[in-house]
């Protein structure tokens, strides 16, 4: 499922991009002219719009005639359009509309699908004098390092929406890339290529949310929904969902008259941990991530309910709904499979 979603946009964006690039590359002659005049008027060097059109129009040449309403091709098509696979494993990117962290780490990349799974980075100090071994020094600038396993954030991206930095391992600890601090120097240009010391592969052993990859079957999905529901709880905007709404402290005595069912972030963190009985389940743990899935819903839902439309505890509730429906989508489609 996470594939096919990546798959799609990269489709759409190649879409809108082709259209873009129909919408400005072709002109039409207004009146009669050498094609030599044509090319200098455009302001375009007539080789090159020659090259560019010879295939379209048979016997083209710099002294032919071109009639009126004679359509020419000015521009060649973005390299965007035809991409070349770009090395972004063991890359440090930005994501285009993911705001939650600012820098992801590419963890995996499948060229062919254009695919990324990516962990996101966390600000952590600056960096002192000393160099890399590569002898960049970076001293008084950002230090930025792996956000912990525990607390998650990875996500299933398509690499149409990566945008590789220009990056330096500080440390050079080629073992494990979550002790590796990065200097994040700018927007790497084309070609860039990190110092030969960077960009070795790293051993990291991160869990993945889509069920496509690794273990297969219930235990394994669930193992998954456990590592999603860890992720929310991390959140900011999670806090005030972690814990059961302590109705009578807050003197909400209607709570329970509105709210059938009660629910929250950790409770269902415990009935994940719930051993399941030898028929394997219990009435404290889950059989499928449908269930889970359906629980969460249910916490944004009662919020929802009970809070006013446009209040705080409302929109914390439909931008935690939106975290949880991301991480949880692959995993109910399997599950629905």
């Amino acid at each position: 499922a996470a594939f096919i979603r990546v798959i799609e946009e990269a489709k759409e964006a190649q879409a809108a991009k082709e259209k873009a690039f129909e919408a400005t590359a072709w002109h039409e002659v207004p009146e009669d002219a050498t094609f030599k005049k044509e090319a200098t008027s455009l302001g375009v060097e007539p080789r090159l719009l020659l090259a560019l059109n010879t295939a379209r129009l048979k016997g083209l040449t710099l002294s032919s005639l071109l009639l009126k309403g004679t359509t020419l091709q000015i521009a060649e098509p973005p390299k965007m359009l035809r991409p070349e696979p770009q090395q972004l494993v063991n890359r440090v990117v930005e994501i285009d509309g993911e705001d939650d962290y600012r820098y992801w780490y590419v963890l995996t990349y499948l060229a062919d699908l254009q695919w990324c799974h990516v962990a996101p980075l966390r600000e952590r100090g600056i960096f002192g004098p000393k160099p890399s071994q590569a002898g960049h020094g970076a001293e008084g600038r950002p230090k930025w390092m792996l956000v912990s396993e525990e607390e998650g954030g990875e996500i299933d991206v398509g690499a149409g929406r990566c945008r590789m930095m220009e990056a330096i391992e500080m440390r050079g600890t080629k073992a494990n890339a979550d002790t590796e601090e990065w200097d994040i120097v700018r927007r790497a240009e084309d070609g860039w290529e990190p110092p030969s010391e960077c960009g070795k592969l790293k051993k990291v052993k991160r869990v993945s949310l889509d069920p496509t990859e690794g273990p297969e079957g219930p235990e394994a999905d669930l193992r998954r929904c456990k590592a999603a529901v860890q992720q929310l709880i991390k959140m900011k905007q999670a806090e005030i969902f972690r814990e059961p709404v302590d109705w009578e402290a807050l003197g909400l005595t209607d709570y329970l008259t509105v709210i059938a069912t009660p629910m929250d972030l950790g409770t269902i963190g415990a009935r994940l941990d719930a051993p399941a009985d030898s028929a394997g389940v219990t009435t404290a743990s889950y059989a499928s991530a449908l269930e889970v899935a359906a629980d969460l819903g249910l916490v944004w839902a009662n919020a929802q309910l009970y809070n006013q439309e446009g209040s705080w505890v409302w929109k914390e509730a439909e931008k935690m709904k939106a975290a949880a429906e991301k991480r949880m989508a692959p995993l109910v489609a399997a599950a629905q499979a």
